[in-house]
């Protein structure tokens, strides 16, 4: 449940009432669901918080349309922080967090609510191996510069091992380096 600390109660019943308005108008594009998520849902919010909606619509929405529905959400919160993420666009991962952290603020109906929502966990964990395939290659990508890098501090390290080796073989010489002048 959210916050009513972070997002008071009677803003949240008028962001529920613009999404049944939109959803009542005569055009084409009908919000199907809606949801909060994110900081201001979990109520650790910091000065850059901005508020996170997802909705689902019925078709694709114009430009005007996603900046008109952000605008009046804005407007409602009192906040020009306002994240709109239109779920018919999001990538999957995104969707998931959406299902899987965020709460759900409007529903045109729970038909439409679970089927969107097993289709969304269905996809999400198909899709979970190559997630995780492309997640561990890029951790597990190294540019040449890095590897560089690394072979450096390789060498630094067993350089300084001699030198300590050294060190303890003569301990009264006090000038034995092996790096030189750069004395890294």
């Amino acid at each position: 449940m959210y916050d009513q600390k972070v997002f008071k109660f009677d803003k949240f019943n008028k962001i529920k009432k613009l999404f049944a308005a939109e959803e009542k108008k005569k055009d084409n594009n009908k919000i199907l669901l809606a949801y909060i998520f994110g900081s201001q849902l979990k109520g650790k919010t910091g000065p850059l918080s901005d508020f996170d909606f997802a909705v689902l619509l019925s078709q694709k929405p114009s430009f005007h349309f996603k900046y008109e529905l952000k605008n009046k959400i804005a407007n409602i919160i009192n906040s020009g922080k306002v994240d709109l993420i239109i779920l018919n666009e999001a990538p999957i991962e995104l969707k998931y967090h959406v299902v899987a952290s965020g709460k759900i603020i409007y529903q045109k109906n729970s038909l439409i609510k679970t089927e969107f929502e097993a289709d969304t966990l269905s996809r999400y964990f198909d899709y979970l191996p190559t997630l995780r395939t492309q997640k561990q290659d890029i951790l597990n990508f190294k540019p040449e510069g890095a590897i560089y890098a690394e072979r450096i501090q390789r060498y630094r390290a067993a350089l300084a091992k001699t030198e300590e080796m050294l060190a303890r073989i003569d301990p009264h010489s006090k000038n034995l380096s092996l790096r030189g002048e750069r004395g890294w």
